[in-house]
């Protein structure tokens, strides 16, 4: 990516990691959209983002782009509750309904929706 512009989230993980390399320009956006777009004007050469933001943005927005390369960085999305006792009854549904939607193929239905094929 030397001597190329990229396109990354202002105040966020991938401009600090990015800046470590000097040669990569990076011109920052207030989101991810806006990125695609500057992209689709050729105000930049590519777009540094969260793997699902980018499949669902190409397939959504139409596009004509790829993901390419191995992750910058990776991380874990989680949900956070409050840790009182009296949310346990919501934890153990929460977990309950998400394995139930792995199980039944339902989360890689919508999964499909919204991004396309893994």
């Amino acid at each position: 990516m030397s001597g190329k512009k990229v396109g990354v989230l202002a105040g966020g993980t991938v401009l600090e990691v990015l800046r470590k390399y000097r040669e990569i320009e990076t011109v920052t956006g207030a989101n991810d959209l806006e990125l695609f777009k500057k992209m689709a004007k050729k105000e930049i050469d590519a777009v540094f983002t969260d793997k699902l933001v980018g499949l669902y943005y190409i397939k959504n927005e139409k596009f004509p782009y790829k993901i390419v390369g191995e992750p910058l960085l990776t991380n874990l999305v989680a949900t956070a509750v409050s840790k009182k006792e009296s949310n346990q009854p919501l934890v153990d549904s929460y977990n309950k309904a998400l394995a139930e939607i792995k199980a039944d193929g339902t989360f890689d239905k919508i999964y499909e929706k919204w991004f396309g094929k893994k």
